[in-house]
């Protein structure tokens, strides 16, 4: 009998101890968010930009401590100590904003342009940080959805909707953000020869029709890029990976971001990723070696592409036909202008528009008449004297 109630009172013990374990533990500090919507700040106007000169011009209240730039779908957002703003045109100053104490958010806007994404870690009791995932209004700011998911998650940030999170694990998975169910997944593994083994590197980017991925195999001389809508295949081509690493993908769309290092055309022909890079079209996957960069005397000024397919690939530069062709064109004329290879007088006036402090070389995002049969023909004319 006395047995019996030992083995009683020790069971309750233990059970008030493991009650009063979770009480003693440290609750956590949780980040602190500051969180203001255009509907806080009383703002009705649409504040968006019409003109990439708009873009180029615009002035940042130098409260905001903003720096990144970038303009997509005619909304202007800004990177912000821990966090994101929208910038109101034409004053410049905040539209909404989201910010989280103490840390720097991972931030990205949907291929779309319908939602901002931002994840941040959140600690837990017991030690394993969990992921926080916050769904905007790009327009307003104004919360779309908000879930804290289970440690270790991965989202992508700059891929799926606002209605659909992008994980990559294992597998890549597009799950509705309501219900969590998986509406498609993908295996990297498929592509490698030998699918036992594990993928030794992968990228992904998306704009708004297509995703593109890009795997490299176990054996690092075999490596895929694709083109994906949802998990259907639209093309897919081989390519050597440089030192097992996945190559960065840049596609040239829409979005635009502030100061000429971010645009990838600009960054290739000035010789930032050296020959190791090369231009695909995105319809049918194939190589767009834009034919203006041919020209024997465009060599010393202009660096190119390396023309051998088995030459390792660093970086995908990636757009249709018709704006790779347009971009190449504006960045090396462009290159060439600031190397005073070529002035202002090798160009017709209709080549440029007025500034408030100079005119300056149209480019691409500008205006259609850009994309004009008469603004190619002047900017190829301009680069074969060059070579006279």
């Amino acid at each position: 009998m006395q047995r019996r109630s030992l083995a009683i009172a020790t069971g309750v013990a233990v059970l008030t101890l493991l009650i009063a374990v979770p009480a003693l533990w440290p609750r956590p500090n949780t980040p602190e968010i500051e969180h203001v919507t255009s509907a806080d700040l009383g703002i009705r106007a649409p504040g968006t930009l019409d003109e990439t000169g708009e873009f180029e011009d615009l002035q940042v209240d130098p409260d905001l401590r903003a720096t990144d730039l970038l303009h997509t779908q005619g909304r202007v957002l800004a990177s912000v100590p821990g966090g994101v703003a929208a910038i109101q045109h034409p004053e410049g100053t905040q539209r909404w904003s989201y910010q989280v104490a103490d840390t720097e958010p991972d931030v990205g806007v949907t291929p779309q342009g319908d939602a901002v994404v931002i994840t941040y870690p959140v600690p837990t009791r017991w030690g394993r940080e969990r992921l926080q995932e916050v769904v905007l209004d790009m327009d307003t700011g104004e919360r779309l959805h908000s879930e804290l998911l289970a440690p270790g998650t991965s989202v992508a940030v700059n891929l799926g909707h606002a209605d659909t999170r992008v994980l990559v694990e294992e597998t890549i998975q597009g799950q509705d953000r309501e219900s969590g169910e998986t509406l498609w997944e993908i295996d990297p593994h498929s592509w490698c020869v030998d699918a036992q083994t594990p993928v030794r590197d992968l990228s992904l980017v998306a704009d708004g029709d297509q995703t593109y991925l890009s795997v490299v195999c176990d054996d690092p001389d075999e490596a895929h890029l694709a083109a994906l809508s949802g998990d259907r295949v639209e093309w897919e081509l081989e390519f050597t990976a440089a030192n097992g690493t996945a190559p960065e993908l840049l596609v040239i769309g829409d979005e635009l971001r502030r100061g000429i290092d971010h645009d990838p055309v600009a960054r290739a022909v000035k010789g930032d990723f050296g020959t190791a890079h090369r231009y695909v079209e995105l319809r049918h996957g194939r190589s767009a070696f834009p034919p203006e960069l041919e020209s024997s005397a465009l060599e010393e000024y202009v660096h190119r592409p390396s023309e051998v397919p088995s030459e390792p690939v660093e970086v995908f530069v990636m757009g249709s036909l018709d704006v790779v062709e347009s971009h190449v064109l504006h960045q090396t004329v462009r290159s060439q202008l600031d190397q005073q290879v070529l002035s202002r007088e090798d160009l017709s006036s209709d080549l440029f528009v007025t500034g408030d402090d100079e005119d300056r070389l149209l480019r691409p995002h500008d205006t259609l008449r850009y994309y004009s049969d008469l603004a190619r023909i002047n900017l190829r004319e301009a680069l074969e004297g060059i070579e006279r």
